[in-house]
């Protein structure tokens, strides 16, 4: 309760003994809380209340005709065929992970060994050679059908990834207008396992990535294993990010092509600027600059550079040091997007294809693909350690939106304000029943005082 009420109310403070600090409080109440002098509180709330740019999170469920198909990435877990890489990469298959790497007594996992040695020697080999070592598009993707029609390989974008090879990204300028299993995306693929090496698959399937049409996707940390002899259903719900830039926070704008702050953006001219691809470019910059030498994971900054080699205890403990300082590093060009989409995924899977139809589909692939008559006149038992079928989705066109808006909006703060000062220049009766009060306490308190 305010001290200029307790004055009106409490007996005990109408003593003489503090007259002036209960005349004190009577004028601080009424300057504070009366419709008169209480102006400029009232214009200091709202001002303070505007300027401190605070959010509000608005949710909202939109009723779509029509969605933007998102880019659907798909990579062999084998990387590199067996029976294209020359002998060089075979010897290094043989002698990686041979040494002993010992650390405070405790030797590095030797599989880990091998494949940071692999890697290591594959970013010394020119990009094009690791292209023509990796999958085929025509013996990777065996059928393609988007909403019921054909699609080609001119769908499709294709990169070099470290982990996968070559990854193919299907993009679609069409938007869906259906949605439902027998809609959006519908893809036979081969993964051909007599080209698997054992060194860099440890598994079989395919990797499914799914991500707005103009980022980077990022398989190695991001995605869904599809395996062979099943059919792969993910059906996917569209989620739309508006975030408030300026005041209200730091965002970037989502057409950013800056290859200086993300170096995906200068390999691959069809992305455009992507968080996870600012944070490895800041990453890989640090290393480079504290050990002279890049991190293969990645894709060099400075080309002029080799990669770190594990083997080099110099190099390990530099790693470790960039990247604990990377920690508390701030990569204050990363920054999340002003507005961007992402896709909830619900995934299941069935056995494929059934007994009953796999005499049909055994046949169609034999005329429409070589390489998919050559897997399947060994047996059925090789169709289905090689064959798989994925379909990608929209489970409905509905779709959630989650926007950023101002706590308070500039029409309400300039409404508050109007408001405020309608009051104040208006003589209204309670004005004036405010100053008899003030001149009646006042009185009353000179009386007691003589």
């Amino acid at each position: 309760m305010p001290e200029f009420y307790k004055v009106l109310i409490t007996p005990d403070y109408y003593g003489t003994s503090q007259s002036k600090l209960k005349k004190s409080l009577l004028l601080d109440g009424f300057r504070d809380y009366s419709t008169l002098h209480g102006l400029p509180r009232i214009l200091q709330e709202r001002v303070n209340e505007y300027f401190t740019f605070e959010t509000n999170t608005k949710l909202a469920l939109l009723e779509g005709k029509e969605l933007k198909f998102p880019a659907v990435t798909i990579c062999n877990a084998n990387p590199l065929r067996n029976s294209s890489v020359n002998e060089d990469f075979r010897d290094v298959l043989l002698n990686s992970g041979n040494d002993d790497i010992v650390k405070n007594n405790k030797s590095l996992d030797k599989n880990f060994q091998k494949e940071q040695e692999i890697q290591e020697y594959l970013s010394t080999i020119p990009e094009s050679r690791k292209v023509a070592w990796g999958y085929k598009f025509q013996d990777f993707i065996l059928q393609c059908n988007f909403d019921g029609f054909p699609c080609h390989r001119d769908d499709f974008k294709r990169f070099y990834n470290n982990k996968f090879g070559n990854c193919y990204s299907f993009i679609q300028d069409t938007p869906s207008t259906t949605s439902g299993f027998h809609s959006g995306l519908q893809l036979r693929i081969n993964i051909d396992q007599d080209e698997y090496i054992r060194e860099l698959a440890h598994r079989a399937g395919v990797r499914v990535t799914i991500t707005e049409s103009v980022r980077m996707p990022f398989p190695e940390s991001d995605g869904i294993l599809a395996s062979p002899g099943t059919e792969t259903a993910i059906g996917l719900r569209l989620k739309k990010y508006t975030r408030l830039g300026g005041n209200y926070g730091n965002c970037i704008s989502t057409r950013t092509r800056d290859s200086s702050i993300d170096s995906y953006i200068a390999k691959y001219n069809w992305t455009e600027y992507s968080f996870t691809g600012c944070q490895r470019t800041c990453f890989q910059s640090l290393l480079e600059k504290t050990c002279s030498c890049f991190d293969n994971k990645y894709p060099p900054v400075n080309r002029e550079l080799k990669p770190c080699s594990i083997k080099d205890s110099k190099n390990r403990d530099c790693i470790e040091s960039a990247q604990e300082k990377y920690k508390t590093t701030d990569c204050s060009d990363c920054l999340i997007l002003c507005s961007e989409s992402a896709y909830s995924a619900t995934v299941s899977t069935s056995k494929w294809p059934s007994r009953a139809y796999e005499d049909t589909l055994f046949e169609e692939l034999k005329i429409s693909n070589p390489r998919a008559s050559q897997i399947i006149t060994k047996g059925v038992g090789e169709a289905y350690d090689n064959f798989l079928e994925l379909r990608v989705f929209f489970e409905s066109l509905n779709y959630e939106t989650l926007e950023q808006i101002p706590k308070v909006e500039m029409e309400e703060f300039l409404s508050d304000l109007g408001g405020a000062v309608g009051l104040w220049l208006g003589a209204s009766i309670l004005t004036l029943f405010e100053f008899f009060e003030i001149i009646f306490d006042l009185l009353f308190l000179c009386i007691i005082r003589k």
